[in-house]
């Protein structure tokens, strides 16, 4: 505090409690400048008297305010965070996903886990604790994956983001079959970036059916073998047709 007297001086200055909690402690009442200390919660007013050299005085208030303790902030959830969306195109059939720009704002992320909410076929998620996952093995679709980050006390949050698989059509199919001649089996490789149910058929040089079956193709490149013992020797014609595009190769190979 402070006082002034236009005819005289300033000799004196008291400070007293006029309301508020009685739990307190003035340094020194008599200064002009004192310390308050030991505040419980409460508003304190505390006033100022002044006396000049002919003994008169003047007073001033001034109200402290001691708010309680903040209770404890509680935890603040980590913020799960992946990267764009991917658009990928075969034959490339692995992506990565990015979870490493998630954070926490009061913590720590302790633990990340990457898992496949839906898609066409179950990919090898590669590094799934990790905060960037490699996942493989994709195929003609949409897959969404989720990313869940835990934080150090114990608060979870997810984001998903999706990879969109998508076939190149202009990309012609490659059907191998060998040996050939063959005499008890028959191998075939075929690589196309077109998935889903094929049909393989087997016929002989009249055209005659020998083989009818329906797999279900769920990457770039498969290969099969085939049972020849019981086919007669002579010539045959082995075709592997798309059913939901009608894309078909043939080829012919000689049973010994």
């Amino acid at each position: 505090g402070s006082g002034n007297d236009p005819d005289g001086t300033i000799v004196s200055y008291a400070w007293t409690r006029v309301s508020g909690p009685t739990g307190y402690t003035l340094a020194n009442t008599s200064s002009a400048t004192t310390g308050l200390y030991n505040l419980v919660q409460g508003t304190y007013v505390f006033r100022l008297t002044v006396t000049d050299n002919r003994g008169a005085t003047a007073t001033d208030n001034v109200s402290v305010t001691v708010n309680p303790i903040p209770p404890p902030a509680g935890n603040q959830p980590p913020v799960a965070r992946t990267g764009n969306d991917i658009v990928i195109t075969l034959p490339v059939n692995s992506a990565q996903l990015h979870g490493n720009t998630s954070s926490d704002p009061d913590g720590v992320i302790v633990s990340y886990l990457w898992t496949l909410l839906s898609g066409p076929s179950q990919p090898v998620i590669a590094d799934k604790f990790a905060a960037i996952a490699t996942v493989s093995n994709l195929t003609t679709g949409i897959y969404t994956f989720e990313l869940k980050v835990t934080d150090d006390d114990g608060a979870i949050s997810a984001k998903t983001m999706k990879v969109t698989v998508e076939n190149q059509q202009s990309q012609l199919a490659i059907f191998k079959i060998y040996p050939n001649p063959a005499s008890s089996v028959l191998n075939m490789q075929y690589v196309s970036n077109v998935n889903g149910k094929f049909r393989i058929t087997i016929y002989d040089a009249q055209r005659r059916l020998i083989r009818n079956e329906v797999i279900e193709k769920t990457q770039v490149s498969i290969t099969k073998t085939i049972d020849i013992n019981r086919y007669t020797a002579g010539a045959y014609f082995i075709q592997i047709v798309s059913l939901d595009n009608g894309q078909k190769s043939e080829k012919q190979f000689v049973k010994m």
